[in-house]
């Protein structure tokens, strides 16, 4: 995901965050896997933080944030 919707010129970005905002108004789940903090936040409610294959983590997006800074 990172690659469709962290890269490219200004006209571009916005076109990519307007696809998926528009997929996501659409879908009841959507899976958004990214390193992208920025994009993290803005287009998810809750985080699933994996280490080693399992899950460390789910619930709050800045918890999981926090956490994986901390690893």
């Amino acid at each position: 995901m990172d690659e469709m919707i962290g890269v490219g010129d200004a006209r571009c970005l916005h076109k990519a965050h307007d696809r998926l905002e528009a997929i996501m108004a659409s879908a009841q789940i959507l899976v958004l896997a990214s390193h992208n903090e920025a994009i993290l936040r803005k287009f998810c409610n809750r985080a699933v933080l994996m280490e080693e294959g399992r899950v460390a983590l789910a619930g709050d997006v800045e918890d999981s944030l926090r956490r994986h800074v901390q690893a």
